[in-house]
């Protein structure tokens, strides 16, 4: 029981709040990377390729850490 209360005042916490927050962000940056990408004439656009495919790679393995971070604590 006082795990399950110790969770509870994680998940309503500013840290995790925070982490949440931060992971939502993560799909405005993809769209503002897709739209940048789609904006470059001339340049192959195959999915993971050049600097956007790194930009893609970077917030996946962020999106990750923030699930690993936030799932610690956290029962689905």
């Amino acid at each position: 029981m006082i795990f399950f209360r110790l969770a509870n005042r994680f998940v309503r916490g500013p840290y995790f709040q925070n982490l949440v927050i931060a992971e939502r962000a993560i799909a405005s940056e993809q769209y503002a990377i897709r739209q940048f990408d789609a904006m470059q004439p001339g340049i192959e656009h195959e999915p993971g390729t050049g600097f956007p495919g790194f930009l893609e790679q970077v917030l996946a393995w962020r999106g990750q850490s923030i699930r690993q971070l936030g799932g610690l604590f956290r029962q689905e």
